[in-house]
């Protein structure tokens, strides 16, 4: 079970604070180590390594994880506006570190149309080159997007969703410097890529 798994690993929790703490409250009923932040609030981790949780919205968040050499800035799904995101870029004091940017690269929810669907897929492609212009990225990661919907209804909803191939296409002519990482890998080292 993934209690013990946890635990043996000593894996650390970071979760964001909440209002109705339901997440939080459960975590720490298994005993688990469990570090809550604030919205914003940067946790040193190590000497070289500080960690921010970053809220979208009621439920959503994203982080910034700042290395000796890089950040690495998570924000998978969430739909920042261009204020959110210009705030989340002054969290990144040191401009001489790279940016690493992961992010997902296509919808992954209902569209009612097909004109819906292709303005989904494209506005994440589209959304993916504004985020890599505004944080300056070195590196683009897409990662976030592999989904199936298992119900036979629904197999038409993955019609127009963009893959790896796709993506990459774009980011190339783009100029956009990216890596879709090898599911199999178990270690990879960011200097690198």
């Amino acid at each position: 079970d993934y209690e013990n798994i946890i635990q043996n690993k000593k894996i650390k929790i970071i979760f964001q604070e909440t209002i109705d703490k339901r997440v939080e409250n459960f975590l720490k009923s298994k005993n688990l180590d469990l570090l809550i932040l604030k919205n914003k609030e940067s946790h040193k981790l190590n000497d070289n390594s500080y960690f921010t949780i970053i809220k979208q919205g009621h439920i959503d968040s994203s982080f910034l994880y700042e290395t000796q050499n890089a950040y690495h800035l998570n924000i998978n799904d969430c739909n920042f506006i261009n204020k959110e995101l210009y705030q989340i870029n002054s969290l990144i004091k040191n401009k001489n570190k790279r940016v690493i940017l992961y992010i997902q690269f296509s919808y992954a929810s209902f569209r009612g149309s097909d004109t819906w669907l292709k303005k989904a897929a494209e506005y994440k492609l589209q959304n993916i080159s504004k985020l890599s212009t505004i944080f300056n990225t070195s590196l683009v990661i897409p990662f976030a997007s592999f989904f199936y919907f298992s119900h036979s209804e629904n197999q038409n909803l993955k019609k127009f969703a963009n893959n790896c191939k796709t993506v990459s296409f774009f980011l190339n002519e783009k100029n956009i410097n990216h890596c879709i990482l090898e599911p199999n890998t178990q270690l990879i080292n960011i200097n690198e890529l």
